[in-house]
């Protein structure tokens, strides 16, 4: 694949930029990294709480008849991720979800019973949550009745026309898409069934509903929802897969990166509260920055006080405002991600007009290893490596470098 960028190998897994070495990457005097997937492997928390949730609202709250952990698996997850849409694991969650909902109005859209639903639901999560459950229960007996299940959700999946590489293609070409308008132009269903499928699952990044209600059960468990929230559970996940992560770089990496650059920063959309958690129960916390650890809860703060919709990743209004308040504009500061998100916030950043800030993009969460180290190199990482942990031997070579 030809790059518009120069790429020499520091080691094993390891591009650096030609064009950076000295420039930019041997100045660099500050790390901010992402959690998820580079500090902490997520594999088997937030992505498996992407499939459960999915099962759980087809399977348990629809009630369709068919197989668990068959409608999402892991490379669905990440071919959606490389599409630099889905940073954030609610919204990629209501991806698979408003997906597979259009499959099953394009089916039902002309019958009269799919249209009393747009009647029948408000678009909110009411405030008894248990009439809204019982309301989309029914509605699965409906559609069951006329023979939609998982297995003809699977069928559909595999589709040359409404199949989920078109749906994730449509993503690829515009990334800033909403969920329910890529929804609508896959399947070209009109305004009105889209109203019905935002019905069917509320989502809102900033709000507490169902979609997010559920994923976080799931993912936390009961004890830690309430701990976090304040409220009783209501699905009753005794174990949440919070407990299931683990640090990808080693804390002798840790120890080594903090001894060149000082306390580390961290800018993610992963929750405050479960952040600060999990880097305390690895035992991180000692590396990082109290003053530089932005989570999502920064970024919804930042984006109410400036009167916008939440500027996650990729959208680099946040982050760069953020960062002017703890880093010295005459800082070149490395930012260190896992998704194409994280890259092109980088690449918004520099046009918004920050020089100071380079991309060191990880291989370490990605199912399809190649194809993303080509993606991080078409948007001209400064360096790329298999994990956190190779990221001192950059450092390392570019001493030698010099010398």
């Amino acid at each position: 694949m030809n790059n518009e960028f120069p790429y020499e190998e520091f080691g094993y897994n390891i591009a650096v930029r030609s064009d950076s070495i000295t420039s930019h990457l041997s100045k660099v005097e500050k790390l901010i990294f992402d959690c998820d997937g580079v500090l902490v492997d997520d594999k088997e928390s937030y992505r498996q709480t992407i499939i459960h949730s999915v099962d759980f609202y087809f399977l348990n709250l629809l009630g369709l008849e068919g197989k668990a952990k068959e409608l999402v698996n892991h490379e669905d997850i990440q071919k959606l991720k490389d599409t630099g849409a889905f940073n954030n694991d609610w919204k990629l969650t209501h991806a698979f979800i408003a997906y597979y909902l259009g499959i099953i109005t394009l089916q039902l859209k002309d019958t009269k019973e799919f249209q009393k639903i747009s009647f029948e639901l408000d678009g909110k999560l009411p405030l008894e949550l248990d009439n809204f459950l019982k309301k989309i229960r029914s509605y699965g007996v409906t559609f069951l009745r006329k023979e939609v299940n998982i297995q003809y959700l699977l069928k559909r999946k595999n589709d040359q026309k409404f199949g989920i590489v078109n749906f994730t293609n449509i993503f690829h070409q515009n990334p800033e898409l909403s969920v329910l308008e890529g929804v609508d132009l896959l399947f070209n269903i009109g305004k009105d069934q889209i109203e019905i499928i935002r019905k069917l699952c509320p989502y809102d990044i900033e709000e507490s509903d169902l979609l997010r209600r559920l994923f976080d059960e799931i993912y936390l468990g009961s004890d830690l929802f309430y701990k976090f929230s304040n409220r009783k559970p209501k699905f009753n996940f005794p174990d949440g897969l919070i407990q299931k992560e683990t640090t990808i770089p080693s804390l002798e990496t840790l120890a080594k990166l903090k001894e060149i650059f000082g306390p580390m920063g961290i800018y993610s959309e992963r929750p405050r509260k479960e952040g600060l958690y999990i880097l305390k129960k690895l035992g991180l916390m000692e590396y990082f920055d109290q003053e530089t650890l932005i989570f999502n809860d920064g970024i919804k703060a930042w984006s109410q006080s400036n009167s916008i919709q939440f500027a996650g990743k990729p959208d680099a209004k946040a982050f760069v405002s953020l960062l002017e308040k703890i880093i010295s504009e005459n800082h070149i500061v490395a930012y260190i991600g896992d998704t194409i998100s994280d890259a092109l916030m980088i690449k918004n950043a520099k046009e918004l007009g920050k020089k100071n800030l380079i991309f060191i993009g990880t291989l370490s969460s990605s199912a399809s290893k190649s194809e993303l180290n080509k993606r991080y190199m078409k948007l001209g990482a400064e360096a790329i490596v298999k994990d956190v942990n190779s990221i001192v031997t950059i450092f390392d070579k570019i001493g030698q470098y010099e010398n």
